[in-house]
């Protein structure tokens, strides 16, 4: 591809030369620190040279070049020569080509000596960063005096939060924590160059993040990887997303995915979280405290885990556990399992054929639209079903179940529970420890299915009704009854035994 065949972002750092002369290319590029009489100018300090040999290790970790040292010759023989000057004014540094058509032949890059600051977050070491990115073949990507052809980015854009090439401060770095690596636009515009480096961290990594660490943006060549905050009781902000509107903050730390960095899980501490997942299978923990975690497009597995949560599957197949406290969980598309757990929990199903679990409280349940199977298991439930063909259980506890549409199946269990059917023809399901119950809308086309533990045949269970007024009440012995409102014909046809 040509130099200006990529994205915007990319082509707009592009200088239309590399050290191979063309893109995708990996290259070997030679370093020294000897200047004299090569280049111009002072060795560089112990310092500008830890710095410089941190800002390639940065570059070479996101992309296919090779950095060696070569002082064969006093240095002369090297690709590129670093010294420092007096350079004047508010110049920082100057990197100088020699080239050939298209391909880099060699490199002097000069550093102010009065520039200080050279570990990460400092001003010194992003001019390292910024320097060597041109050596490599990265322009500027605003027009700076003329000295840059477009086509550039918008204002917008152009600042250290997307380039570290960019001469403005961005919203998170600037003149209080710079950049402490290439940021994104430079990372995909480098692999642009010389392509990807795909096993820099290709195994299955833990990133823990620091509140204190200046902006960053993440490369990962692959594996299973984590983002771990659970150190920490300040509120995160954890975005897996690769994009630059999707920023990973905490304390004054905020970190890009770079794009087609792919991190898979994320797990936070005891403050007020917030995790988005991505497009892959994500693993998100909420840790302590009120949290809000949104899955994406895969099958996730959302644990909110302590404090009240909020819990949101999207697509894909999720798991979603609200942990302890009140939960709010929704699942999204597709076909999910939502676990309440402790807590008085408020759950919905939405798309999909969703198993819902309450928990141990007093739970709030909406199946939606699909086959739904839900169980609100202890304390006292609301639960509705929605759309489809449910299969809806009270569990313990003193519940209110409405099915909604669809041919349904609704069993109260235990304790004194209110079933509706809604529309559609319905079977209501009883055993030795219904308790006492009431169906508020049997019609005819429903049925009672009648555990045989309770009577054996139907024509029993019509023997043990009775009409009062206009209901009928049926018992089922030892205190457990239904009543059915409105209906007093009741006959065998509307009676299995199961």
């Amino acid at each position: 591809m040509g130099f200006f065949d990529g994205p915007y972002y990319v082509d707009a750092l592009m200088d239309s030369i590399s050290w191979t002369g063309t893109t995708g290319a990996p290259a070997t590029v030679s370093y020294s620190f000897v200047s004299s009489p090569f280049i111009s100018g002072t060795p560089l300090t112990t310092n500008q040279q830890s710095a410089a040999l941190a800002s390639m290790a940065l570059w070479s970790n996101v992309a296919n070049i090779t950095f060696v040292v070569d002082d064969s010759n006093q240095g002369g023989n090297a690709d590129i020569l670093f010294a420092q000057s007096q350079l004047g004014g508010s110049t920082l540094g100057v990197t100088s080509y020699t080239i050939s058509g298209t391909t880099i032949l060699g490199v002097d890059i000069r550093m102010d000596v009065d520039e200080t600051g050279y570990t990460a977050g400092n001003s010194g070491f992003l001019t390292e960063m910024h320097e060597i990115g041109h050596a490599l073949g990265l322009d500027h990507p605003g027009h700076y005096g003329g000295t840059t052809s477009p086509p550039f980015l918008s204002a917008a854009e152009d600042n250290s939060d997307h380039s570290v090439m960019s001469y403005f401060d961005g919203t998170y770095t600037n003149s209080v924590l710079f950049p402490s690596t290439p940021m994104i636009y430079d990372v995909a515009a480098i692999q642009f160059l010389y392509g990807a480096n795909t096993s820099y961290h290709s195994g299955n990594d833990t990133y823990v993040l620091d509140s204190n660490a200046a902006g960053s943006c993440l490369w990962d060549g692959g594996g299973n990887d984590t983002l771990d905050a659970s150190a920490y009781s300040l509120g995160a902000t954890i975005d897996l997303r690769a994009s630059i509107n999707n920023v990973t903050s905490i304390g004054a730390n905020h970190m890009w995915m770079a794009l087609g960095a792919n991190i898979e899980n994320a797990t936070a501490g005891n403050g007020n979280d917030t995790i988005h997942g991505n497009e892959l299978a994500n693993i998100l923990h909420g840790g302590g405290a009120n949290d809000s975690l949104m899955g994406n497009e895969q099958n996730d597995q959302l644990f909110g885990d302590a404090g009240r949560d909020f819990l949101q599957g999207n697509m894909g197949n999720d798991v979603l556990f609200g942990g302890d406290d009140n939960d709010t969980i929704w699942g999204g598309k597709d076909n999910d399992d939502l676990e309440g757990q402790l807590g008085a929990d408020s759950l919905s199903g939405d798309l999909g054929n969703d198993t819902i679990n309450g928990g141990d409280q007093n739970d709030s349940m909406l199946g939606g639209a699909g086959r739904d199977v839900m169980n609100g298991n202890q304390g006292n439930d609301t639960i509705l079903g929605g759309d489809d063909n449910d299969d809806i259980h009270g569990g313990q506890g003193n519940d209110s179940l409405n099915a909604g549409t669809g041919v349904d199946t609704i069993a109260g269990d235990k304790g004194n529970d209110i079933l509706v059917g809604g529309t559609g023809n319905d079977n209501f399901v009883f055993s030795t420890e219904s308790g006492i119950d009431t169906v508020q809308d049997f019609v005819s086309g429903d049925h009672l299915w009648v555990s045989s533990a309770v009577y054996g045949s139907a024509s029993t269970v019509i023997s043990h009704s009775t009409v009062v007024g206009s209901d009928t009440v049926i018992d089922w012995g030892v205190g457990n009854q239904v009543t059915l409102i409105g209906y007093t014909h009741l006959s065998t046809t509307d009676i299995f035994i199961i």
